[in-house]
């Protein structure tokens, strides 16, 4: 449901105890653009979603996984 209280489902409720607990809290409506960023990549981690098989000329084998995440944000640095 849209527009629902935290504090109104079981998992809300879980969530309001954990922050109560001493989760940091970021206001960012004054924080410096820079910060922000640095925030939102902190918590971005790019996942394999394939893996890359190639041979060289020297017929050495490799595996590799290819990562691929991406990030939108109108307060772009």
């Amino acid at each position: 449901m849209n527009g629902q209280r935290v504090d109104t489902t079981p998992a809300g409720q879980y969530w309001v105890v954990g922050e109560s607990a001493g989760w940091k809290v970021y206001n960012t409506a004054g924080a410096d653009k820079i910060d922000i960023y640095k925030l939102l990549i902190s918590g971005i981690v790019s996942r394999p979603i394939a893996f890359v098989s190639m041979i060289s000329e020297e017929d050495i084998e490799k595996l590799d996984s290819w990562n691929h995440s991406v990030s939108l944000t109108h307060l772009f640095p």
